[in-house]
């Protein structure tokens, strides 16, 4: 190979031939010889000089050399006559030492020789970054740049991962957006304080355990058997979670890391459900929830995922008017053969009906009904209408129905809707109606903005037991809370007939199939509408009315604006996603019927099932699961788990078997924050020194000798200057480092 550089010819010399090897060196080559032309100007001789084991720190001298030097090229020859030698300026001939042409089994590449390094050339990454993260691990090199900091703590709080599973690309955005603001803060002389942690309960790990288990398995499971199995799955996706975090590169301080089954944590939250509760923010309650019949528990609304592809037999139907008040006596004329027209999306709920709503701002139109287009026996396929018999027995029907949806219900009906007179819609309060099941009289009501006439008729169908706004305006009526529906999602007794039907199946279609029968079915048709599903089982939910715990968000709604008002939200508009969030979200219901979780610590008594939960019995509890954890609450009897006030009486007393929400453990890290920080303060101040200069040691009697050591030469100086004042004695007392 040839390289030749800058054309200038001057007489080299030793000196110089020696230069060009330090030179070269510094190229970070090995194995190559420098050919000069000329060591005189009246010799014609070749000088080589070897350039192994040489070392530049330079490589800049390597240009300036060639400036001043003229050199020729040999191919193969150690030396050539001067006719064949061929000089093209000032050149450095690069030869390998084992010249020659390309041998029949060997490779270009061998024929040339180029710089060697040991670093490669490719990332390796399956190879490097391990070793990389090992040697961070073995030199703890997070600790050790923390504890170096001295700028002021920074606390970047991490909100636990789920421990069900492996982790996806979620996860990693999380960690590593993370990770970037530790380092930032890291180099920013800030003391960061990184705990991560993981969220350990709750129905995903539980589900995950009943599925590998077989039959026979599942009929055997006792309830501290499945929380022992649940454990074991959760702590063992911990450790896989973990070692993926650390092969992300991500720093933080691991061996502390925290769980939300460890006997601790779950004691500070249920101190933490003590405090609330105390201080009024929890309450029991009957109320619709997000049910998941599938899961057979309640639902927050965080766990709730919103098909937009769901399909629902949405329902128009009629209910008979029989009674109107004398503020509303026109309405009169139109009786017995006045009907109000509903519609809905879940017709299962027809049972639990209590009223109908309407929006006292509406205008309401009566319209005759005549001039049926549709054949009334045209039964639905799937994406068809079905209509009903609603019109046979009656010479003339009118229905009440906002005034704007008149003509849209007409072409949906294929019917000749007359309009016969309007009112408005808070003179329709208070008149009644049949209920079209059992018969009984339910009375029209004033609801809220949520009516409108973007959809349906105009008139709310209201059960308060199957959703939250029916349940708002029932509170305000006194309407009964009916809920005929069990934890499976089937009819109970209550239901009459439907009893034992599964009420998003064959109960739903039970109940249309009913009111056809009794001629107040309309019409049935698909209605693709975004609906609620639970986020592990994949499956609708439902809205029903039971007894649960709740957070009072009203209670705390005011503080919790103003701490938002206080942070520094990047990017800034995301203060109203929270605002709007904080501001409109209702109570959440905290308790969950499941067996993997931290119990919540009541007791109910046996007769009038009323809760007994007080500052001894929850203090107790927490006492008891800091040191045996929250299994205790399950194989400890009543008589260990009430304090010692209450044990005569424990006859007279149940546990609660419900749970806490998981998104409850979650947030109560935020509990843990203090301690975190109180064991920070304890860890600096084990990093003493002797502000003497001593170095502090283990070893108490080299210390003593020290110590002592001094004091004699102290002595002896103050008996040398008894003039001066006696120095003070040395500080001994250990300092912060």
């Amino acid at each position: 190979m040839e390289a030749t550089f800058f054309p200038k010819r001057i007489t080299a010399s030793n000196s110089v031939v020696f230069a060009l090897a330090r030179a070269k060196m510094a190229m970070q080559t090995s194995s190559y010889k420098l050919w000069s032309l000329k060591s005189c100007s009246s010799l014609r001789e070749t000088t080589s000089v070897s350039l192994l084991n040489l070392r530049s720190s330079s490589s800049a001298r390597v240009f300036s050399l060639m400036n001043m030097t003229r050199y020729s090229t040999y191919s193969n020859d150690d030396s050539c006559p001067s006719g064949k030698r061929r000089s093209r300026g000032p050149v450095m001939a690069a030869k390998k030492r084992s010249e020659g042409a390309k041998q029949d089994d060997g490779k270009y590449k061998d024929t040339v020789d180029l710089p060697k390094t040991a670093f490669g050339l490719r990332a390796n990454s399956t190879v490097r970054e391990p070793e990389l993260q090992k040697i961070w691990d073995d030199n703890q090199v997070f600790k050790r740049v923390v504890e170096r900091n001295n700028g002021g703590t920074f606390v970047l709080h991490d909100g636990p991962p789920y421990a069900n599973g492996d982790l996806h690309m979620g996860h990693a955005l999380n960690k590593i957006l993370k990770d970037i603001i530790n380092r930032y803060k890291l180099l920013q002389n800030f003391r960061v304080q990184y705990v991560p942690g993981w969220d350990c309960h709750g129905l995903p790990i539980e589900l995950k355990v009943l599925q590998s288990l077989d039959d026979d398995a599942r009929k055997e499971l006792t309830p501290l058997k499945l929380r022992n199995k649940a454990a074991k799955f959760a702590k063992s996706t911990v450790q896989s979670q973990m070692a993926s975090f650390k092969r992300y590169g991500v720093w933080a301080d691991w061996d502390q890391h925290y769980l939300t089954l460890h006997p601790e944590y779950e004691a500070a939250q249920i101190e933490v459900f003590g405090q609330m509760a105390i201080q009024g923010f929890i309450y029991r309650g009957r109320k619709p929830v997000h049910w998941s019949p599938s899961s057979r528990t309640a639902l927050a609304e965080a766990e709730l995922e919103y098909n937009e592809e769901h399909v629902s037999k949405s329902m128009y139907a009629i209910f008979r008017l029989v009674g109107v008040p004398a503020s509303c006596g026109s309405l009169k004329e139109f009786l017995p053969n006045l009907c109000l027209a509903i519609w809905t999306t879940t017709p299962w709920t027809i049972p639990a009906n209590a009223a109908v709503a309407v929006n006292n701002k509406l205008q309401y139109a009566i319209v005759e009904v005549s001039s049926a287009s549709v054949d009334g026996s045209t039964s639905s396929g799937d994406g068809k209408k079905r209509f009903g018999n609603f019109m046979k027995g009656d010479k003339s029907l009118h229905l009440i129905v906002a005034l704007d949806l008149v003509s849209t219900l007409e072409s949906k009906w294929g019917l000749k809707l007359t309009l016969k007179k309007t009112v408005l819609g808070s003179d329709l309060e208070n008149c009644r109606y049949t209920h079209p099941i059992d018969s009984r009289e339910c009375p029209i009501v004033v609801g809220g903005d949520y009516i409108t006439t973007e959809s349906g008729t105009g008139l709310v169908h209201t059960a308060p037991g199957h959703g939250q706004e029916d349940y708002v305006t029932g509170l305000k009526y006194g309407l009964p809370l009916v809920s005929p529906v069990d934890d499976d999602g089937v009819f109970t007794e209550e239901a009459g007939q439907f009893r034992g039907l599964d009420v998003l199946g064959n109960g739903n279609v039970a109940v249309i199939d009913y009111l056809d029968e009794h001629l107040s079915m309309v019409m049935v048709e698909p209605y693709k509408h975004k609906y609620p599903y639970d986020w592990r089982t994949k499956k609708p939910t439902i809205f029903r009315a039971t007894e649960q715990w709740f957070a009072s968000v009203e209670g705390f709604r005011d503080a919790a604006m103003d701490a938002i008002n206080q942070v520094t939200w990047i990017p800034s508009q995301a203060v109203n996603r929270i605002s709007a969030m904080t501001s409109g979200r209702s109570d959440w219901c905290i308790s969950r019927q499941r067996t993997w979780g931290v119990p919540i610590p009541v007791f109910y008594h046996v007769e009038s099932k009323e809760p007994l939960m007080n500052e001894e019995t929850i203090d107790h509890i927490k006492s008891i699961i800091s040191q045996k954890g929250s299994d205790a609450w399950w194989y400890m009897a009543v008589e260990e788990l009430l304090p010692e006030k209450y044990r005569d009486k424990a006859s007279n007393y149940e546990k609660g078997t419900d749970t806490m929400d998981v998104w409850f453990d979650s947030v109560a890290d935020q509990s843990q924050q203090p301690r975190r920080e109180e064991e920070e303060k304890k860890k600096k101040k084990k990093k003493r020194t002797y502000s003497s200069g001593l170095a502090a040691t283990k070893n108490r009697k080299k210390r003593r000798r020290a110590v002592a050591k001094k004091k004699r030469r102290r002595e002896e100086k103050e008996n040398l200057q008894q003039q001066s004042q006696p120095r003070s004695s040395p500080n001994n007392k250990f300092e912060v480092a």
